[in-house]
């Protein structure tokens, strides 16, 4: 396949049949034609969305304006809160299958309140979102059911859709009759399985049935980014944002060490005027929410504050080197001449991580050099020396003789006398020694522990034993990172590159552009709404004595106690609606719009 679209558009194929990129790893021999995922050797979920999210970037910085088109939500419908619900059920055969349409339609026809009942093709066309708002703005319906996929599927698309038509989110409630009930449900009689769609909506109908109608609260956002590390991912965030003229500030803690092929995005972070760079950074608090991050640092004992309205948080590289190795006598990979028989020792597992993806191919490429000039290389590995597309280029080293041993992670030692000794254990647990004239270590590359830890403080972020935020298949993460790798339950902050694991040029290069289109998606609008819709936290404040318990339930820092008034507020654009604060509170005052004991209550009596 990839050879047949590769004589089609003209692009180059490497030996292993991938398409062939550059230094920026999804940019093909041809401009402004890219490759992703399988097409280039990627082959996980994770790295395909990354390679597309990167691409993104690249054709956002060369041709791109605001993601979100300049629309302003039409004026928002007034629902009167005390008229008696008028409940339109909008259905979509597409989420139906099989089920038979109008014996469905007759038994929603029967229940309470309900005014109106329309089956439609496809629920998510524009045309069926305006024949929703006509219905609403005539008085025909004042509460609206959409039978229809899953909220992440298509329905965050029709709420979106009807909010910026004016219809209040407190009036929508969407009923997942595709994944709830049709589809694990096919191997049942259809009569049953239509029961269970009809659950659903009856379900959603009593929801609103005692839903408060409220205007949706929404956030100004910043539209800046602020970029946080000094790792070759943040400096191609930075560079790809300055080339949009997307204003960004870039605080680097260290001076960062890139090799020579990319120190030019380095060299002209400062040609772009929209591009603040401070460097020899300390930074002293990380404070706000999304669209408003305000970040204290210091240069010098000097105290200064920015402001953004997405945060990436990058890492700062230090070298790591395997456990046993004495580093004042052993030297790092270089380019120097060698002679005789020469040991490279990659760095593998050291603790609970593995960094073969980032010391293994340099080692790999200067074994082969040194081979070429008749040098006895033998590279010493404690996983997996050729990962990927890298594979090959093992094939070939091994083909000019180097040679691959593996050691067990943390046997190794070295003994210094006229030449060193290198002593390991090998795959069968035998102890060894052997003397080389030279040995190297090629380090892998991890998150400075320090910097870590303090911009974990400060972000709540966990950490791990490597200096590493956890973000990735956590269960403290509820965002799914197969399908948002950069992406915390925090939104508006974006882990990149060293911060989150081990890279690779390549792969620090990917994260960066990637990260940067997670940013570009937030500061590109003016405005955000809550991102768990309408059902969010609010407090009564009669009932409120400022004790303090919900700020402490909340894990998403929603809650504070206002300085003035002594009770609890809320930032509802932060809201993910988990109730934690309503359990905590002694006097009742926290609560959730829409999703109340009573409206629960109902919701069950209605189909046990």
């Amino acid at each position: 396949m990839n050879r047949e679209i590769a004589e089609k558009l003209g692009v180059e194929l490497d030996e292993k049949g991938c398409i062939k990129t550059g230094l920026i790893p999804v940019e093909t021999s041809i401009p402004h034609v890219y490759a992703v995922g399988e097409s280039i050797g990627h082959f996980t979920n994770i790295d395909s969305l990354n390679d597309a999210s990167a691409v993104a970037s690249l054709v956002f910085s060369e041709f791109g304006k605001a993601s979100v088109k300049a629309q302003a939500p039409k004026e928002e419908v007034r629902i009167d809160q005390y008229a008696e619900p008028r409940t339109g059920v909008y259905v979509c055969r597409c989420a139906l299958g099989e089920i038979d349409g109008e014996m469905l339609r007759e038994k929603i026809e029967g229940l309470p309140h309900v005014s109106k009942v329309e089956f439609m093709d496809y629920l998510c066309l524009n045309s069926a979102i305006e024949k929703v708002e006509q219905d609403v703005r005539r008085g025909d319906v004042n509460r609206i059911v959409l039978g229809a996929c899953s909220p992440w599927h298509r329905g965050l698309f029709m709420q979106n859709a009807l909010r910026l038509r004016g219809i209040p989110q407190s009036i929508i409630d969407i009923a997942e009759i595709r994944e709830m009930g049709v589809s694990p449900h096919k191997e049942y009689v259809l009569e049953e399985v239509m029961e269970k769609v009809f659950d659903l909506i009856k379900l959603s109908a009593k929801k609103l049935y005692g839903a408060d109608v409220y205007s949706e609260p929404v956030v100004d956002i910043n539209q800046t980014i602020a970029i946080v590390g000094s790792d070759l991912s943040s400096l191609i965030a930075g560079y790809y944002a300055g080339k949009r003229g997307i204003n960004t500030y870039m605080l680097l803690p260290a001076k960062p060490t890139i090799s020579d092929e990319l120190s030019w995005i380095y060299d002209e972070l400062s040609t772009f005027n929209s591009v603040k760079l401070i460097e020899s950074v300390k930074i002293k608090s990380i404070t706000g929410y999304v669209g408003n991050y305000l970040i204290d640092y210091e240069i010098d004992g000097e105290r200064n504050s920015i402001i953004g309205g997405a945060l990436i948080v990058a890492g700062v590289p230090v070298e790591v080197i395997p456990d046993g190795l004495d580093i004042e006598n052993i030297s790092i990979l270089d380019n120097e001449e060698k002679k005789g028989k020469v040991a490279i020792v990659c760095t593998g597992i050291v603790g609970d991580t593995s960094f073969s993806r980032v010391s293994c191919p340099p080692a790999i490429k200067r074994a082969i050099e040194l081979a070429e000039s008749g040098v006895d290389v033998t590279i010493f590995y404690s996983d997996a020396p050729g990962m990927g597309r890298f594979e090959k280029l093992k094939e070939k080293a091994e083909a000019m003789g180097v040679k691959f041993q593996m050691y067990m992670a943390g046997s190794l030692d070295t003994e210094m006398g006229e030449k060193p000794v290198l002593i390991y254990n090998n795959r069968s647990g035998s102890r060894v020694k052997e003397e080389f004239d030279t040995v190297v270590v090629s380090p892998g590359l991890k998150n400075d522990s320090l910097y870590a830890e303090s911009i974990a403080n400060m972000l709540g972020l966990p950490m791990d034993s490597s200096g590493f935020f956890k973000t990735r298949e956590d269960p403290v993460e509820e965002i799914n990172s197969k399908l948002a790798p950069n992406e915390l339950a925090t939104n508006g902050i974006f882990p990149s590159g060293i911060a989150k694991k081990p890279l690779d040029t390549e792969g620090l290069v990917i994260d960066g552009l990637s990260s940067l289109f997670d940013a570009v998606s937030v500061v590109t609008k003016k405005q955000l709404v809550p991102q768990s819709g309408w059902v969010i936290s609010w407090t009564d404040e009669r009932k409120c004595a400022g004790c303090g318990f919900c700020v402490d339930a909340c894990g998403y820092d929603v809650r504070y106690i206002d300085p003035e008034t002594k009770v609890a507020k809320v930032r509802p654009v932060l809201c993910q609606g988990c109730g934690a604060c309503e359990v905590a509170c002694p006097s009742g005052a926290a609560k959730l719009r829409g999703l109340n004991a009573k409206t629960l209550i109902h919701m069950m009596d209605s189909i046990v």
